[in-house]
């Protein structure tokens, strides 16, 4: 029987950082990596933005400024979305330190590894999501 996605990430919590990817199983190691890979993205996407934020105030002409500012208003969108990207990959890394990656914050049950390959940031396993959008749409309706 091969290892759960759970087991596997549970194995690696008791090793020191660099021993931590040598026991990830390839899936979750390729997840890491891509979830390293974006979170760098977001980060130097970040620089970039407080970097345009300083360059605002040294624009002299108020046209120029008035075009910024609009540019500015929709990167502020774009920047909070990227935030909350970062929040939920900063909680994944820290699920796969612990050894908890995979598992389903809902009923406990182990995520398949398919899922969590497509949908590396999931909390849940398919059949508590599909729960937690059908209670979402009932309630949506009861509004």
């Amino acid at each position: 029987m091969t290892p759960t996605a759970t087991q596997l990430a549970q194995q690696q919590a008791t090793t020191s950082q660099a021993d931590n990817n040598m026991d990830l199983s390839p899936e979750v190691r390729q997840i890491k990596a891509s979830l390293l890979a974006q979170k760098s993205e977001i980060l130097n996407r970040n620089n970039e933005f407080k970097q345009a934020q300083l360059d605002i105030s040294k624009m002299s002409d108020e046209g120029d400024q008035t075009a910024q500012e609009l540019q500015n208003n929709i990167s502020i969108q774009l920047h909070e979305r990227e935030r909350k990207s970062l929040l939920m990959i900063e909680r994944t890394l820290s699920k796969i330190e612990s050894g908890s990656y995979g598992e389903c914050e809902s009923c406990g049950d182990d995520i398949a590894v398919k899922r969590l390959q497509a949908r590396p940031l999931t909390p849940f396993c398919i059949n508590c999501m599909e729960d937690h959008e059908e209670s979402s749409q009932h309630s949506g309706l009861l509004q």
